[in-house]
């Protein structure tokens, strides 16, 4: 075979394998297209179903719009004349009034919530605080009781007591009595003692004899002119302080008896005033002492006083 047979030969296997893929590639072809149609028309049969639902959805709310504009107008919340414009805008406006409401309401509640919670706080603190008061008076009955029970033992015992008061009150008195009446009797004989100590002490002084009024003394006498009487408040050999000075009318020069009353009752002897202050003065001892001078013994200017 010639060069050119063997190509014509190669060309035409060539062709036969051309021819065969087109074949195959359009049997393929044809089949997806078929597949495809069938797909088609099945999402056509979806859409037109879908389509129908949705033109019976949109005739519903065709219908539910068309009842509820009606009855908006029969309640006069937008005209009878009102454009479907119009009428959205009008119940667009109510609709957010009613938000508003609504919002308002919520705030409210929110409020009234936080109230109620407060006061049922506050009723359960009261709650707390009454059960402590119940407690409190509780133990408060109990302890006026207990109380009224001291108070009828205190008012017992008071009673006791005031009785018992009035029956001292009354031996008090009559102890008073008693004593006022004791008391003026020992008045009455002190005065006497003191009469008869300066009765012994004049006798004494006069040698015991009846018939003298004073004693002898070293030298003349020069009593004050007024009856004068005190005490010895020291002794200081033959120096004595008397409790009695110019105020009682002493003056220097004065003479003094010194007799005792109480212990050792009796004449001691004369002291001359020799310094005078307003409330004391200082004397000295005149000759021979009968008896040893004590602080406490009577001074005078006469042993018996004047009538």
């Amino acid at each position: 075979m010639t060069a050119v047979g063997k190509i014509l030969v190669f060309l035409n296997l060539m062709f036969a394998f051309v021819v065969g893929a087109f074949a195959v590639l359009t049997y393929i072809s044809r089949t997806h297209w078929a597949d495809q149609y069938g797909k088609l028309e099945r999402r056509y049969e979806v859409v037109s179903s879908s389509l129908e639902v949705s033109e019976k959805e949109k005739k519903k709310l065709i219908d539910e719009k068309t009842a509820y504009d009606d009855e908006l107008k029969k309640e006069g919340i937008i005209p009878g004349n009102a454009k479907p414009a119009e009428s959205a805008k009008v119940v667009a406006d109510n609709l957010k009034k009613k938000g508003e409401d609504v919002t308002r309401l919520q705030t409210d509640l929110k409020e009234a919530r936080k109230t109620i919670s407060d006061r049922e706080k506050t009723l359960a603190e009261y709650k707390a605080g009454d059960a402590i008061r119940v407690a409190d008076n509780k133990r408060r009955e109990e302890n006026e009781k207990k109380l009224r029970t001291d108070l009828a033992d205190v008012i017992k015992l008071n009673t006791q007591l005031t009785d018992g008061i009035n029956y001292m009150r009354e031996r008090a008195v009559n102890a008073e009595i008693d004593a006022k009446s004791l008391k003026a009797k020992n008045l009455n004989l002190d005065s006497q003692l003191h009469e008869l100590s300066r009765e012994v002490v004049r006798l004494k002084a006069s040698g015991g004899g009846g018939s003298a009024a004073r004693p002898a003394s070293a030298s003349g006498r020069n009593p004050p002119p007024e009856q004068v009487e005190g005490l010895i408040q020291k002794v200081d050999g033959q120096y004595v302080t008397l409790t009695i000075g110019s105020d009682a009318g002493l003056q220097r020069g004065h003479t003094m008896y010194v007799f005792g009353l109480t212990d050792n009752v009796g004449y001691r002897g004369e002291v001359q005033v020799v310094e005078v202050r307003a409330k004391d003065a200082v004397g000295q001892v005149k000759g021979k002492l009968m008896s040893r001078i004590r602080v406490g013994d009577t001074v005078a200017s006469e042993i018996i006083p004047r009538r």
